[in-house]
């Protein structure tokens, strides 16, 4: 235990380090006229029973239940944190655990995480940050199949994906470029951009499409679709943004994140509709943006009839 909670002190992110050995050491230094040569655990375990029992009987059981148990075989290390950060949380406790592995090898000892703040939010932030990666898989699986069949074609839902995934790999680019760590916060923060700007992309299809069945050859499609759903995009995009950047203002840690990420993923969910999905409908040039509106007339799309005029007169039958 001396050696665990040695290996604990020399972390600068914790302090507070004590435990029932710290008690015993001082008790042995104590009954020795305070001589600091003598801090150190007692060879004989008739002594550190002895040490035990006036401790006990000095500092009453609530004392000494803190630290071990009424059968003297379970104790426990106590440490403070200094910070919460998930990154170090996680790194502390697999080196704790390599450590006690390896110093405790061959030994009758068990060693553990007994609990503490520590403890339960490292094992929150992981199974919190595992469904929110099935969460986004999720997501990504269900915008695929709902606009495979509005579009009626695999490669009409890819192209409303592109700009997404590519808003998402930058954003947890971003965050590993500045140390952000992927926690309950950040995690929460990237399955909500994945549908976060699918709705620009479907517009802009839906336009070009509108234009290729009106007649118009694919570069002034392409333009007229930049011209206004494009535009309509970006106006949007940059209110939610400018919504979203005065929470990175607040100094409050938590809600700085979430203003910073979600206005980056719906900047780039913007720009990466109208910027890459344009050319990558340039280069394709997939066959679903000309095929027959796929509902009835007058839903969804404007529709324009012509009539054609004629001077008045009979009617032929």
């Amino acid at each position: 235990m001396v050696d665990l909670e040695g290996e604990l002190r020399r972390t600068p992110e914790l302090g507070g380090v004590t435990s029932i050995a710290d008690h015993v050491q001082r008790m042995h230094e104590a009954m020795h006229d305070g001589d600091p040569a003598f801090y150190a655990i007692p060879d004989d375990p008739k002594i550190i029973g002895e040490y035990l029992f006036l401790y006990g009987s000095s500092a009453g059981p609530d004392g000494l239940n803190a630290f071990i148990d009424h059968a003297n075989r379970n104790a426990v290390i106590r440490a403070l944190s200094k910070t919460d950060s998930a990154a170090f949380s996680r790194s502390l406790l697999q080196h704790l655990q390599e450590y006690a592995s390896q110093r405790f090898a061959n030994l009758p000892v068990r060693v553990g995480i007994a609990g503490g703040t520590l403890g339960v939010q490292t094992a929150m932030n992981d199974i919190v940050v595992h469904e929110k990666i099935v969460n986004m898989v999720q997501v990504g699986v269900i915008i695929f199949v709902l606009c495979a069949v509005v579009l009626r074609s695999l490669v009409g839902a890819l192209l409303v994906l592109t700009p997404l995934a590519l808003a998402v790999f930058v954003i947890l680019g971003a965050m590993g470029w500045s140390g952000v760590w992927l926690d309950m916060s950040t995690a929460a923060i990237t399955a909500m951009g994945v549908s976060i700007g699918a709705d620009f992309a479907i517009y802009l299809l839906f336009r070009v499409r509108e234009e290729l069945l009106g007649g118009h050859a694919l570069d002034v499609a392409l333009r007229n679709g930049l011209r206004t759903s494009g535009k309509a995009a970006l106006y949007v995009s940059s209110a939610v943004v400018a919504g979203y950047v005065t929470l990175a203002l607040s100094g409050f840690s938590v809600w700085m994140r979430v203003g910073c990420l979600t206005s980056m993923t719906v900047a780039l969910s913007a720009i990466a509709a109208c910027g890459l999905l344009p050319a990558i409908i340039r280069v394709l040039q997939p066959r679903f943006l000309t095929r027959p509106r796929p509902w009835p007339l007058g839903i969804g799309e404007a529709t324009v009839v012509r009539v054609a005029a004629s001077s008045p007169g009979p009617v032929a039958p």
